[in-house]
C-alpha cells in the first residue's frame, strides 16, 4: 500500500520531480526556442525561433522544426510543421489549447499583421497539420517590434508593446482559439490599447515614482476579466512585483493592489532587499487563474563597488540609445540606428555581467489572497538565462527546462515537474508524482499502461467489427 503520509513528508522541502534527461543531438531543436505545455503537464512542445531552423518551401511557404518531449515516456521525437503562409519574422509566443492543438502567434513587420495560427498533433506526436489562421492589425513602429509581451488566459489572449519608456501603448485583445470575427469585433479588439493607456495615466496619478512595467508581461484574472500589471520605479526601472495594477477589461474599472512578500524569504525581494530588474523577469500564467509564475534574477547590491563601474557604462550606454532613437526617425539613417542600438546592446550586456547575478529565483502568486511563495529551491544554482519555464493550465505545477553542461563537457537538458503549494493534488496525482521522482520506473510503468489500453481499444474494434458480421450474415 502506498504510504501518502511518508511521501508528503519526505517531499515537504522538495516541490519536483525530474521527469527528463538527455543530450540534445544535432537534429534537436536548438535555442533560441518557445515552450508550449499540454494541459496535462504530460507533452512538452520546442518549436524553433532562429531563421536558421526554417526551412523555405516557396517565396512565402515556410516548414518549421518543432520537437516534442514525451515527459511520461521520456522520449523525445522530431516534428515539422508544414506550409506556414507569410510567418513573421518574430515569432511572439507559442502554447497549447490542450492535449493536441497548439497555437502560433506571429508578428510579419513587413505587412504589419500580427497572426494567429492553430496548429494540430496527430497520432501521439506523428504527424502535424496547420488548421487555420487568421491575423489582426497592429501597427508596431520598428524599434519596438521586439518588445511585445503577451498574456494568456482561459479566453482570451493580449499582445501589447509600448513606444519608449512612457510612451502609448499599443495592443490587441485576441480569442484564446483563433477564429474568425466580425469587423465590429476586430474594431473593437484593435481599440483594446485605450484601456491600458488610461491604466497607464491612473497609476501615474497614484504614484508619480510608478509606472505599469510594460516590459514584462501581464497576467489575467477572475476569468479574463481583469488585466494585471506588476509596476515599477522610474527611478530605478526596478520592478515590484508586491504592487500591482489591474484593469477590468470590460468596465474599464482601474485600481492599484499590494501582495504580500514571501514570509520565509521575503520573495519576490532578494536577502539584501533588492527589486528584480526590469529586463529580467518572465512571467508564466498560460491559462491557469489562481496561479502566476514570476522567475527573476538580482543584482548586486548597492554598496559594491560594482556599481561605480557600471554608472559609467551605462551613461555610455545611455550616449548610443539616444543616437538610436534620433536615427530610427529618420529613414535616410536607418543603417546607423541599427549600428547604434547593437552598440548599446553590448555595452549593456557588458554593464549585466558587471552588476549581475546570473543565478535565477522563482516565486508563485496567489491571485486570489495576493500571496508570494518562494519556489527557488527548485531551480537552485542554475542560471537565469538557462531556464525555460511554462506552466500547466489544468494544475497550475510548473514544468522547467534546464539547459546544462555535464562534466564531460556535453549539453544537458533536464526537465522538471514542480508541483504548486497552492493547489491541492488528488490521490492519484499523489501517487503519480511519487512514482516519477522514479523516472524509470514511470516509464516503464506508462509504457505498459498505454499498451495495455492499446490493446483494449483493438480488441473491442474487433469485437464491435465481429457482431456487425454476424447482423449482416
Amino acid at each position: 500500500m502506498f504510504d501518502f503520509f511518508g511521501f508528503f513528508r519526505r517531499s515537504k522541502n522538495q516541490h519536483y520531480a525530474n521527469v527528463y534527461d538527455g543530450s540534445p543531438t544535432k537534429n534537436d531543436v536548438t535555442e533560441p526556442y518557445k515552450l508550449a505545455i499540454d494541459n496535462r503537464a504530460q507533452v512538452a512542445y520546442l518549436l524553433a525561433c532562429s531563421p536558421s531552423q526554417r526551412i523555405h518551401r516557396s517565396a512565402t511557404l515556410v516548414d518549421i522544426r518543432m520537437d516534442r518531449i514525451d515527459l511520461a515516456l521520456n522520449e523525445r521525437s522530431q516534428l515539422t510543421i508544414p506550409g506556414l503562409e507569410d510567418l513573421g519574422e518574430n515569432i511572439i509566443h507559442f502554447y497549447a489549447l490542450g492535449t493536441n492543438e497548439l497555437v502560433l502567434v506571429d508578428y510579419h513587420k513587413r505587412r504589419q499583421l500580427l497572426k494567429q495560427r492553430l496548429i494540430e498533433v496527430f497520432d501521439d506526436g506523428s504527424s502535424v497539420l496547420v488548421r487555420n489562421s487568421y491575423d489582426y492589425a497592429l501597427r508596431i513602429p520598428h524599434p519596438y517590434e521586439h518588445g511585445i509581451k503577451t498574456a494568456v488566459g482561459k479566453r482570451f489572449v493580449v499582445a501589447m508593446t509600448r513606444e519608449m519608456l512612457d510612451g502609448p501603448i499599443l495592443a490587441v485583445k485576441l480569442s484564446k482559439r483563433p477564429k474568425k470575427c466580425p469587423d465590429s469585433e476586430r474594431e473593437e479588439r484593435r481599440q483594446f490599447d485605450r484601456f491600458l493607456n488610461d491604466l497607464s495615466r491612473f497609476i501615474g496619478d497614484q504614484d508619480p515614482n510608478l509606472r505599469i512595467s510594460s516590459f514584462v508581461s501581464p497576467f489575467f484574472t477572475e476569468n479574463d476579466q481583469k488585466l494585471n500589471f506588476f509596476c515599477m520605479d522610474r527611478r530605478s526601472n526596478e520592478v515590484d512585483p508586491t504592487k500591482i495594477a489591474n484593469v477590468d477589461i470590460v468596465s474599464g474599472e482601474m485600481s492599484l493592489k499590494g501582495a504580500v512578500r514571501g514570509h520565509a524569504s521575503g520573495f519576490p525581494f532578494d536577502e539584501y532587499g533588492m527589486k528584480p530588474f526590469v529586463i529580467d523577469c518572465v512571467v508564466a500564467q498560460n491559462g491557469f487563474d489562481h496561479v502566476v509564475g514570476l522567475m527573476t534574477k538580482y543584482r548586486t547590491p548597492r554598496s559594491s563597488f560594482r556599481w561605480h563601474v557600471a554608472a559609467h557604462l551605462f551613461r555610455i550606454q545611455l550616449l548610443f540609445l539616444r543616437a538610436f532613437f534620433l536615427c530610427s526617425s529618420s529613414r535616410f539613417f536607418g543603417f546607423f540606428g541599427s549600428f547604434f542600438l547593437s552598440v548599446a546592446s553590448h555595452v549593456s550586456a557588458m554593464r549585466d555581467v558587471v552588476v549581475q547575478r546570473p543565478e535565477a529565483s522563482l516565486g508563485m502568486l496567489n491571485t486570489k489572497k495576493l500571496e508570494w511563495r518562494d519556489m527557488s529551491a527548485c531551480v537552485e544554482g542554475c542560471a537565469f538565462n538557462d531556464i525555460h519555464l511554462e506552466l500547466s493550465q489544468s494544475s497550475g505545477h510548473f514544468v522547467v527546462i534546464l539547459d546544462e553542461i555535464g562534466d564531460d563537457g556535453q549539453n544537458l537538458q533536464k526537465v522538471r515537474l514542480v508541483r504548486s503549494p497552492f493547489s491541492c493534488m488528488s490521490l492519484g496525482e499523489c501517487a503519480q508524482f511519487a512514482i516519477q521522482k522514479q523516472r524509470e520506473d514511470f516509464s516503464v510503468i506508462e509504457r505498459k499502461r498505454r499498451d495495455f489500453q492499446g490493446h483494449v481499444i483493438r480488441a473491442r474494434k474487433r469485437s464491435v467489427s465481429l457482431q456487425r458480421g454476424r447482423v449482416h450474415d
